[in-house]
């Protein structure tokens, strides 16, 4: 007599998706994704698990793997929007944009109201110039989102706020960036967070910084890796992922693109000397031994390799981009005696109006950026960090600014070349010619594609009525910097 199979057996596909999906809402993406292959195995063109696959490759930075699931998955299915809508999102983010057109279409043509593919058609039409059709489209989002969570009403407004911005429309894009930010901050994933959590680690860096602070740490000796890091850090929106594309368009050069690896280090750092990242942990930096700090290089350039698949770190230097590493630089420090460090600089005022305009992924550091004030305060304590830090760290350092970049692209980028000690090539100012080959994370994206130009130096003025509270903050930052005042 034949065997009946168990509808809850681990053959059963129902079963087995169920259980693939608890495991990924549970955020146990391998089990998730172990699971999901099995079913693609028994039944290689499923839809639902194709999508189910595109997302959490496209989640874990697998971005071509997951335009290949989001394709497979929209082919075999014309009567579901959702995964079409998926792949012109990611095709849009990596600047391939007749291919986003054509999959927006599509899921739009399915579902002429799929909240997904209304703000993307929006981007796209504002990218193609037609910022009153992207207005339309996010009116239209809004008017259905009644009840919607946090983070699509957060990112309709905001995506609202820069096409109001686009028309001219100051009053009302920042009262629509306001309201994003609301929505921003009532994410569960911003609720995590307050404005004391960066607190001791600013105040601890900040007490550091004084003279002769690093007079007692030992040459820890040449790295066998190679040449050291070169750490390019500043004020989000400053300007860091125009200049960090046009750096990794020299063949010398290779970038990271805002991954952890300093922050991951002082974790580890940290467990070595039982310390905490605050309450002393910087004064104890001096404690780490020659074989210690080995230990701690070999796992850096170990993430590095992982992170840039393919890319040889001993033919090429490292640009370790994260912005707000300048906290972590005093490790970078330790660790890196010779390594260099670009700080990005743009007016104060243009930093935080953007900062503010702006969609991030809430951590510790971003949800200062929820409103003007906070994050004109935040840009003090990142602006004094670093005047302590090119003060007293004895780091090789050079400042880039936004408005020199635009005005003067190669002298800008020869400069910093030049410091960094490599010949110049003119692939430097080619990098728009790379834009589809890269998924960015930052919001920059779209400015990496296109010409540069000046249209957003003294963005602030337009807005200066709005940011008036928080003009007195950034007045004495503006003039060390060598800005107009107001």
């Amino acid at each position: 007599m034949s065997q009946i199979p168990n509808p809850q057996g681990p053959n059963n596909p129902q079963a087995v998706m169920q259980q693939a999906d608890a495991a990924h809402r549970a955020g146990d993406i391998r089990t998730a994704e172990r699971l999901y292959r099995g079913l693609l195995a028994m039944s290689p063109m499923n839809p639902e698990v194709l999508f189910r696959l595109g997302s959490i490759c496209e989640a874990t930075g697998r971005t071509q793997d997951a335009i290949m699931m989001y394709k497979g998955s929209a082919s075999a299915t014309e009567t579901v929007a959702a995964p079409h809508a998926a792949l012109g999102a990611l095709l849009e983010r990596a600047n391939r944009i007749e291919e986003a057109t054509s999959a927006i279409r599509t899921a739009l043509r399915i579902d002429p109201r799929h909240p997904q593919a209304l703000i993307v058609g929006s981007r796209l039409s504002r990218r193609n110039g037609n910022s009153q059709q992207s207005r339309d489209m996010l009116e239209m989002c809004l008017k259905r989102s009644a009840g919607a969570p946090p983070r699509h009403m957060a990112t309709v407004h905001l995506e609202l706020a820069n096409t109001l911005d686009a028309l001219g429309d100051y009053d009302n894009a920042f009262e629509a960036a306001r309201v994003g930010k609301q929505h921003w901050l009532q994410m569960p994933e911003a609720r995590r967070f307050t404005l004391q959590n960066m607190e001791s680690i600013v105040n601890e860096t900040l007490a550091f910084l004084r003279p002769g602070c690093v007079d007692a740490w030992a040459d820890p000796g040449p790295d066998p890796h190679g040449l050291a890091p070169i750490f390019f850090v500043g004020f989000p929106r400053s300007g860091t992922t125009l200049t960090e594309r046009m750096l990794e368009s020299h063949p010398s050069l290779a970038a990271s693109d805002e991954t952890p690896f300093l922050g991951d280090l002082i974790k580890s750092a940290a467990k070595m000397l039982g310390a905490k990242r605050v309450d002393g942990f910087l004064t104890r930096l001096g404690e780490l031994t020659p074989a210690q700090i080995g230990e701690l290089r070999a796992s850096y350039w170990a993430a590095a390799a992982q992170r840039l698949t393919g890319v040889d770190l001993t033919q090429k230097r490292l640009v370790d981009k994260m912005p707000l590493n300048i906290f972590s630089l005093p490790m970078a420090r330790r660790i890196f005696p010779n390594s260099k460090v670009i700080m990005a600089l743009r007016d104060p005022r243009d930093c935080v109006l953007s900062s503010f305009m702006q969609m991030f992924e809430p951590n510790p550091s971003m949800i200062h950026l929820a409103t003007p004030e906070t994050a004109a305060a935040f840009y003090a304590k990142v602006l004094d960090c670093w005047f302590g830090t090119r003060e007293h760290l004895g780091l090789a350092w050079i400042e880039s600014r936004y408005e020199d970049l635009t005005a003067d692209p190669e002298s800008a980028a020869r400069r910093l070349i030049e410091f960094i000690g490599l010949p110049w090539d003119p692939a430097v100012l080619d990098f728009q010619q790379r834009a589809s080959e890269k998924v960015l994370s930052t919001p920059s994206y779209r400015a990496v594609s296109e010409p540069i130009s000046r249209k957003a130096v003294a963005r602030w003025k337009r807005y200066e009525g709005k940011l008036a509270p928080v003009l007195p903050t950034l007045d004495p930052y503006v003039r060390r910097l060598g800005y107009e005042p107001a």
